[in-house]
């Protein structure tokens, strides 16, 4: 019987492991693992997209990349694993680099699958050139009685560098907030939130203050735990009585509503004789002026008013439209709230004051309504 090291998946068709990042300089993410398996499920089906984050994101197989369906943040680069390099921070710490080259995955997989079938050391010793990653090649290595597949590089020159242990299989591992999402119910309620002012300073990367879009999902988690914590008491208390266990608590599902850009668009006329007439000195100071308290004054304005109000307002009706396609039953009982913060909360009450009249004609048909405005 063979003994091997850093085999952790040894079935014979491994579950892949699915990752992302941003920026080419990124490191590698692991995707939850709800979503590893709906991507596989539709990999494995012929399939070319398939909706992860219950529903938020959808992901394009032929491309490889994400795309956040009510965001506007840039895609996600794509890419799955098998084997992964073992890279040793310290002798406690290991992080796992996925192999994502196709060609390679095969190379190595082969050489392993055939010392597996040998049931011998036929194999042991034996090396294979990488395609991709070229000046590489891998073999397996007996190390008391174990065996290991390893990578090193094929210049006799980088010899000192020595070899990297492969691994086949991801590690387990936990991402904040899946266990929570999953365990609740279907979406029964969808909050739009209206962000306030500042939004295109707190939007800059030289910032570190969290925008929208990371306070929806910091609240969103939050209200996910809560929500599960709660439920989780109760069924505890249930079983202490002998009592039903309860169903889970329904979803919060939480869309950010972006309207900075019809101020601070480069194509507005105002923005740009803005800029162009501000002072290089105090530029912090001249920042918040321009990126912050400027949206107050903008609003004032009856153009920009009305631009700001249209926005918000087809953004709403257009997300909502393309969250009922990944939600079709929400329609049946469903319900819709707004939550702006600072000038948000006027911008919701303004669009509310001025849809008042709309909103009344149609509250006989709002449970059957397609559109929440």
């Amino acid at each position: 019987m063979q003994h091997w090291d850093g085999i952790v998946d040894a079935l014979p068709n491994p579950e892949r492991t699915w990752f992302c990042r941003v920026k080419e300089t990124d490191p590698w993410k692991p995707l939850r693992k709800c979503d590893c398996k709906l991507i596989n499920t539709a990999m494995n089906g012929g399939k070319k997209k398939a909706l992860i984050e219950f529903g938020r994101a959808t992901v394009d197989l032929d491309e490889n990349i994400i795309r956040y369906n009510f965001y506007n943040v840039p895609s996600k680069k794509l890419c799955s694993a098998v084997w992964f390099m073992k890279d040793y921070k310290s002798e406690k710490e290991v992080s796992l680099i996925p192999i994502i080259s196709t060609m390679d995955e095969m190379l190595i997989e082969g050489l392993y699958l055939q010392q597996t079938k040998n049931k011998s050391s036929s194999t042991v010793g034996r090396e294979v050139l990488l395609k991709d990653d070229t000046g590489y090649k891998v073999f397996i290595l007996n190390y008391g009685g174990k065996l290991s597949i390893r990578k090193k590089p094929t210049s006799l020159i980088s010899l000192l560098e020595g070899s990297t242990e492969l691994q086949r299989g991801y590690d387990d591992y936990k991402i904040e907030g899946e266990e929570e999402e999953n365990a609740l119910g279907p979406v029964k309620h969808l909050s739009f939130i209206v962000h306030g002012i500042g939004e295109a300073m707190w939007r800059r990367e030289d910032v570190k203050l969290p925008s929208l879009i990371d306070t929806v999902e910091l609240v969103r988690t939050s209200v996910n735990r809560k929500m599960y914590d709660s439920w989780k008491s109760e069924c505890q208390g249930c079983q202490r009585r002998s009592e039903p266990m309860p169903d889970p608590p329904n979803r919060i599902e939480f869309i950010p509503i972006e309207w900075y850009d019809k101020i601070h668009s480069s194509s507005n006329a105002l923005k740009k004789n803005l800029l162009s007439t501000t002072l290089g000195t105090i530029p912090k100071l001249r920042s918040i002026a321009n990126d912050v308290i400027f949206d107050v004054l903008m609003y004032m304005t009856p153009e920009f008013c009305e631009e700001v109000l249209n926005c918000v307002t087809d953004q709403i009706v257009r997300l909502y439209e393309l969250f009922q396609l990944s939600n079709p039953d929400f329609a049946n009982g469903g319900s819709v709230s707004l939550i702006g913060h600072s000038l948000g909360s006027v911008i919701t009450w303004d669009i509310l004051s001025l849809l008042g009249d709309k909103l009344g004609q149609k509250s006989t048909t709002s449970a059957t309504s397609s559109k929440p405005v």
